[in-house]
C-alpha cells in the first residue's frame, strides 16, 4: 500500500477510511513457463460506494508446492 499511498491522495484517503469489503476467494491454475503449474487464490476487495475501484490480491495456500515455487520465483526476481 505504501507506493500507492505516496502516489495518490485519493487512494490514501480511501484506504485510511478502511471502507473496503472482501469478495469470495476464487482459485485458478496458471502455467508458468519455467516453474510449471501453480494454484493461485484470488481475492477482490471493493471500496464500498465505488463499484469501479477494486484491488486484487493473488496468493497461494501456505505450505504447498505452489507456495514454495512462488517463493523461489520471488527470490530469483530479487537477485536480478
Amino acid at each position: 500500500m505504501g507506493g500507492m499511498s505516496l502516489k495518490s491522495d485519493r487512494f490514501r484517503r480511501l484506504w485510511a477510511r478502511h471502507d473496503v469489503r472482501s469478495a469470495a476467494e476464487v482459485m485458478f491454475r496458471i502455467q508458468h513457463p519455467q516453474a510449471g503449474s501453480l494454484k493461485l487464490l484470488v481475492e477482490k476487495f471493493q471500496l464500498v460506494g465505488a463499484s469501479r475501484l477494486e484491488k486484487m490480491l493473488l496468493h497461494t495456500e501456505p505450505c504447498t508446492r505452489s507456495a514454495d515455487t512462488l517463493a523461489l520465483l520471488a527470490s530469483l526476481g530479487m537477485s536480478s
